[in-house]
C-alpha cells in the first residue's frame, strides 16, 4: 500500500507540474489576448474556467488525499462516497466546457444552423443523462476505503467516458463534413477555416485519447487508473486553453495565413513592414511543381495550380542563414553566387556590404576543386541564389566539404544544401529582397547597424536588377537633362549684360529701342568698300590737312 501511495503521489504531482509549466510558458499570450478582454465576454470567463478550475481541482485532490492516508482510522465511507462524486463531476464540467468551445467553432462554421445547434443541445443533454445514471448505478455498490481511494476511478467513468466518444465523433465528423464542402466551394483554405481543422482534429485526437485510456483503466480496476484520472484533467485543461488561444491569434494585427508560429525569440521575429515587404515582392509565390524534399515549406496549393510558400518559414530559414553567415569570422571567408542575371547586382551589394566574395555570372568550372586555376577559391560558405541553375558550384562545394545555403523555390533540388530559404527565385524583386534582408540581418547581427528601422541607410532597390537598355536609357536621359542644363546657364550667362552705364565709346540705349534713329543695315560712306583700294586725295593720312578736317 505504502507503494502504491507513492507511485499515485508521484503521478498527481507530475499532472499538476505538467500543468504548471503549461500556464508559465503560455501566460504572457494569456495576458495579452485574453486579460484584455472585457468583462462580459465569455470567451475570457470559459478560458479562466478552464484553466484554473482543473488546477484548483487537482490541487485539492492530492490535499485530500494526502490528508486521508495520514489518519486513515477517520476514513468513513460517507466522505468517500461524496469525493467518488466530486471526482466524477469535476471531470464531466471539465470536459463539457472543452466540447462547448469545440461545439461554438463548429455551430459558427454551419453558419448557425438550427439543426446542428439542437444536434448539440442533445449531446450534452446525453452526456448530462449518462453521468447521472453512472452515479446512481454505481455507488450503491462500489466499496469505500483507503484501497479504492487510491487504486481505483468511480465506476461511473465508463457512463461518462462513453457519452463523451460519442460527443467528440460526432463534432469531428460534422467539422470535416464541412471542410471537405469547403474546398469544394473554394474557401476551404481560408485562415479561419484552416485553424478550425487544424486544432479541431488535434483536440479530437487528444481528448478521445485521454477519455479512452480512462474508461479502459476504470473498467479493468487497474490499480494506476488515479493516475489517469489526474493527468485527464491536466491534458483537458491545456487542450481547451490552447485552442481559445490559437483563435485568438487571428486578431492580432499583421496576421496572414502564410505566417506561421514563429519559434524565434521576439526580437529576431518579423515584423508587420517585413512581413508586408515579403508579400509585395511575392516571395511566397511558388511554381507549378514542387519538390518532395520542398512540400515542408508550402502552405497549399492555388487552384490554378501554384504553389503558395510558407512566410513564416521563409522568415525563420533567412534569419537561420544569416546567424550562420555572422558566425564565420572572416567575412571573405564567404562565397555568394548567382549565375542567375536576376541575382548579379544582388550578389555584388550583398559582398560590398558585408565583405563576402562575389561570383556574378558563369561559375568558372574547378574554382573550388582546382587549385591551378587562376580563380580558385576556398571559402568556409557559400551561398548561392538558385540551386538548379547554381548546381555547379554546389557539385564542387560537396566535393571540398563546403557548407551550402541556397534560395529554393518550390521546385528546386535540395541535394547537398545544407540550409534552404523557401522563396521565389524567379523574379528580380523577389531574390533582391531577399539577398537585401539577408545583408541587413547578418549586419544586425554582427552589431555593424544597429536593430532599428532606420538602422541601415541602403535601400531595397539597390539589390534589384536593372535592364541594361533600361540603364542606357537613363543614361541618356541623364545626359540630355546635363547638357539643357549647361545650355540654359550659358543663355542666362549671355544676357546679363550691363547697359545702363554710359561708358566712352559705348551704344546710347535710346537708339538701340524699336523705332530709334540708328540703322545698323544702312550704308555709312558712298565710297569704294576695298581696303586695298587707292585711298582718295580727301582721305590720305599723309595728305595736308584741309581747312575743313577738324584736326585744328
Amino acid at each position: 500500500m505504502e507503494v502504491l501511495n507513492e507511485v499515485v503521489s508521484c503521478g498527481q504531482v507530475s499532472s499538476i507540474t505538467f500543468l504548471l509549466y503549461e500556464i508559465c510558458i503560455t501566460f504572457d499570450e494569456e495576458v495579452n489576448s485574453i486579460w484584455s478582454k472585457p468583462r462580459h465576454s465569455w470567451i475570457k470567463w470559459q478560458f479562466i474556467f478552464i484553466r484554473y478550475f482543473a488546477l484548483i481541482a487537482q490541487i485539492t485532490n492530492r490535499t485530500i488525499e494526502s490528508a486521508v492516508i495520514s489518519d486513515v482510522n477517520s476514513l468513513a465511507a460517507r466522505p468517500l462516497k461524496a469525493w467518488f462524486v466530486c471526482q466524477v463531476f469535476i471531470g464531466y464540467v471539465l470536459m463539457v466546457a472543452v466540447e462547448v468551445m469545440l461545439m461554438a467553432r463548429v455551430f459558427a462554421l454551419y453558419r448557425r444552423s438550427l439543426w446542428v445547434g439542437l444536434a448539440f443541445v442533445a449531446l450534452i443533454f446525453g452526456e448530462t443523462v449518462a453521468v447521472l445514471t453512472g452515479v446512481l448505478l454505481t455507488l450503491p455498490d462500489q466499496s469505500y476505503n483507503i484501497g479504492n481511494l487510491l487504486a481505483r476511478n468511480p465506476d461511473s467513468f465508463i457512463y461518462f467516458g462513453s457519452a463523451a466518444a460519442v460527443s467528440q465523433f460526432t463534432i469531428i465528423a460534422l467539422t470535416l463534413a464541412k471542410y471537405k464542402s469547403a474546398l469544394q466551394d473554394g474557401w476551404g483554405k481560408t485562415p479561419i477555416v484552416s485553424l478550425l481543422i487544424r486544432d479541431g482534429t488535434a483536440a479530437f485526437f487528444i481528448l478521445f485519447i485521454t477519455s479512452t485510456l480512462t474508461v479502459l483503466g476504470t473498467i479493468k480496476h487497474n490499480e494506476y487508473a488515479p493516475i489517469g484520472n489526474s493527468w485527464f484533467l491536466s491534458i483537458v485543461s491545456s487542450a481547451g486553453c490552447r485552442l481559445i488561444i490559437n483563435m485568438e491569434h487571428l486578431s492580432i494585427p499583421g496576421y496572414h495565413p502564410f505566417i506561421m508560429a514563429s519559434k524565434l525569440p521576439s526580437i529576431l521575429s518579423a515584423t508587420e513592414e517585413e512581413i508586408q515587404l515579403l508579400l509585395a515582392a511575392q516571395c511566397h509565390i511558388g511554381t507549378k511543381n514542387c519538390d518532395k524534399q520542398m512540400e515542408p515549406y508550402v502552405w497549399k496549393r492555388r487552384a490554378d495550380g501554384i504553389h503558395l510558400i510558407n512566410i513564416g518559414k521563409t522568415w525563420e530559414k533567412l534569419v537561420f542563414a544569416a546567424r550562420i553567415i555572422a558566425a564565420v569570422e572572416n567575412p571573405n571567408d564567404v562565397c555568394v553566387i548567382s549565375a542567375r542575371p536576376y541575382g548579379h547586382r544582388a550578389v555584388l551589394k550583398f559582398a560590398a556590404n558585408t565583405g563576402a566574395q562575389a561570383i556574378a555570372g558563369r561559375f568558372t568550372p574547378g574554382s573550388f576543386t582546382n587549385y591551378i586555376t587562376r580563380s580558385f577559391k576556398e571559402p568556409r560558405l557559400i551561398v548561392v541564389t538558385d540551386p538548379r541553375v547554381d548546381h555547379q558550384a554546389i557539385r564542387e562545394a560537396s566535393y571540398v566539404n563546403i557548407p551550402v545555403i541556397a534560395l529554393c523555390d518550390t521546385d528546386a533540388p535540395l541535394k547537398f544544401v545544407d540550409v534552404a530559404i523557401p522563396t521565389n527565385n524567379k523574379t528580380r524583386h523577389s531574390i533582391g529582397l531577399i539577398w537585401w534582408l539577408l545583408a541587413r540581418e547578418v549586419l544586425r547581427l554582427r552589431g555593424t547597424i544597429p536593430r532599428t528601422p532606420d538602422g541601415w541607410n541602403v535601400m531595397v532597390d539597390m539589390f534589384f536588377y536593372r535592364d541594361p537598355e533600361e540603364v542606357e536609357k537613363q543614361q541618356q536621359e541623364e545626359a540630355a537633362a546635363r547638357v539643357a542644363a549647361q545650355q540654359g546657364e550659358g543663355e542666362a550667362q549671355v544676357t546679363e549684360w550691363d547697359v545702363g552705364g554710359g561708358q566712352p565709346g559705348g551704344i546710347n540705349p535710346a537708339l538701340a529701342q524699336e523705332g530709334g534713329a540708328l540703322d545698323w543695315a544702312a550704308d555709312t560712306t558712298a565710297g569704294p568698300s576695298d581696303w586695298a583700294a587707292e585711298p582718295s586725295g580727301t582721305s590720305g593720312w599723309g595728305q595736308e590737312g584741309a581747312g575743313n578736317s577738324g584736326w585744328d
